[in-house]
């Protein structure tokens, strides 16, 4: 009874041990994803943060193209309004050589006319340089790359924007955004895998309850039946002790009937037999009731050693899925000081 309750108490021990570490693993696993929902978060901050500067950064380049586009317009209506100037005076200058009076008069149109036209060729040559300047900035405002630059500190202070003088370009950014996808794909995997071992661990913990309220019942079977085999004890003490007292009886009275008849000494001889015989027939029950006890025990002892390997055999797969689930952690702990 004693190594029964011995190794009651043990089995609930080691449950009560595999629940706490099953408690603990589980407030890990919380600790765990309120740092995945935690750079989630930061991640979708700085992706909100980043889709601000592009669009901000767009705005000004299509403000740039049409501030550039508008200076290119007023430039070219500029050098259309010149040759509307030039073909005026070339068609005044032809005018003037049909209807010339003297040669006077020629000389000094001519020269105007080559003063004005000199004039109106530089400034269109200003012009078309000015053109080709501003055709050249938008051509570089056109394809130069854009940069935005992603500070760590701007995911955790979200007041802060990130300058333009300090950003990185699209692809450096598009690298990251891949890098977080992954990492967070990763982070959900460990979640689910964790979730999958604590299932198994709850599983676990199921059975080792079944087997424990079987181990209980059993005792109690257990217990029944001792108290069942110590009742027939007591009873075939009881029964040996009333056959002792008959026995003693018995003879008590044989004596009496030696000095009461002598003549009938065949008769007490018979009845001495049987008397004989009678107590052999009760130690033979006696021992068979013993025999029967000890292979009631010896089945009880059978029983406990059977559900001990099984237990020892559940603590052995317990410690095997505990080492599994500290690899685990050991994993998503390097994980996370990577993402760090």
């Amino acid at each position: 009874m004693r190594n029964h309750a011995g190794t009651q108490t043990l089995g609930l021990s080691i449950v009560e041990e595999h629940q706490k570490i099953i408690e603990k693993l589980q407030e890990n696993e919380l600790v765990f994803q309120h740092e995945i929902e935690h750079l989630i978060e930061e991640r979708d901050q700085a992706r909100h943060s980043i889709t601000q500067c592009n669009e901000e950064e767009t705005r000004k380049r299509n403000n740039y193209e049409a501030s550039f586009q508008s200076q290119i317009r007023e430039r070219d209506e500029q050098i259309a309004q010149l040759n509307e100037k030039l073909q005026q005076q070339d068609q005044h200058s032809s005018i003037l050589l049909n209807s010339i009076s003297s040669q006077t008069n020629y000389d000094v149109d001519r020269y105007n006319s080559e003063f004005c036209i000199g004039e109106y060729q530089s400034q269109i040559d200003n012009l078309l340089h000015e053109r080709s300047v501003l055709m050249e900035n938008l051509k570089e405002k056109m394809f130069q790359p854009s940069k935005v630059d992603v500070e760590t500190q701007t995911i955790k202070d979200t007041d802060t924007l990130p300058s333009s003088d300090q950003s990185i370009s699209r692809q450096m950014f598009e690298k990251e955004m891949l890098a977080w996808a992954k990492e967070s794909d990763q982070l959900k995997s460990l979640v689910k895998q964790i979730q999958i071992e604590n299932k198994k661990l709850k599983d676990i913990i199921l059975k080792f309850e079944r087997m424990i309220l079987d181990y209980v019942h059993e005792n109690d079977r257990l217990k029944q039946e001792n108290q069942q085999l110590s009742l027939i004890n007591c009873s075939s003490n009881q029964d040996i002790d009333e056959k002792e007292n008959s026995n003693e009886d018995v003879c008590f009275l044989t004596l009496k009937w030696l000095t009461y008849e002598v003549a009938q000494r065949t008769s007490n001889n018979n009845i001495n037999e049987q008397s004989l015989l009678l107590i052999q027939d009760s130690e033979r029950d006696f021992k068979q009731e013993l025999t029967g006890q000890e292979q009631q025990l010896k089945k009880i002892r059978i029983q406990n050693e059977r559900l001990k390997s099984q237990l020892e055999s559940c603590t052995i797969h317990f410690k095997h899925i505990q080492n599994e689930m500290k690899l685990q952690i050991i994993e998503m702990s390097a994980i996370k000081e990577e993402t760090e």
